[in-house]
């Protein structure tokens, strides 16, 4: 898992749902730029408790491969917090069984939120290879706004992550023809 001081936040855009805004930041880890979600910002758009969705991530050794700890700010204020990189953005959306999941309006959220996220992917992928701006830096902060605007997403990197989408929409397309999200 990264922590705060191997991966930052560039830029922070709240994007329209189909069931309600999602905080998305471009996030640098090491050398790449990758898109991440505030774990607690999904948990609340789909009907989740926050606890049961960070234990769900820190059950699974690949999704806590994804999950990285950010420090934002807003203003003055600054706080830390846990988010989700793409892969596990997928990843947590798909091993939330909803033939499972009693409560329908529940049960609709997060579909409508894999649907949503499985067709926005490229989209955003679009988004990060423009230059990327970098929230406002603090006054210690070394980030050097200059070098983050020439920043891009390897392709190779993208090209794995449109193939994980790929098939996950076809897993998602098969479910949906056998019945097994009604």
């Amino acid at each position: 898992m990264a922590t705060a001081t191997s991966a930052s936040v560039l830029r922070i855009k709240d994007v329209a749902t189909p069931i309600g805004l999602l905080q998305i930041a471009w996030v640098k880890v090491g050398s790449q730029v990758d898109i991440g979600v505030s774990v607690a910002r999904l948990a609340e758009l789909v009907g989740y408790e926050n606890n049961p969705i960070h234990s769900l991530i820190e059950r699974n050794p690949l999704l806590r491969e994804y999950k990285v700890i950010l420090e934002t700010h807003d203003g003055n204020l600054r706080r830390l917090q846990a988010y989700l990189l793409t892969p596990g953005i997928l990843g947590l959306l798909m091993k939330l069984s909803t033939p499972r999941v009693k409560d329908s309006a529940k049960k609709e959220r997060i579909i409508a939120l894999q649907k949503w996220i499985l067709e926005k992917a490229s989209e955003l992928r679009l988004e990060v290879e423009e230059p990327v701006f970098a929230q406002e830096p603090l006054p210690n902060n070394k980030r050097d706004p200059e070098e983050m605007n020439q920043m891009k997403v390897p392709l190779e990197l993208w090209e794995a992550i449109v193939k994980q989408v790929e098939a996950m929409a076809s897993l998602l397309r098969y479910v949906e023809q056998k019945g097994g999200t009604e």
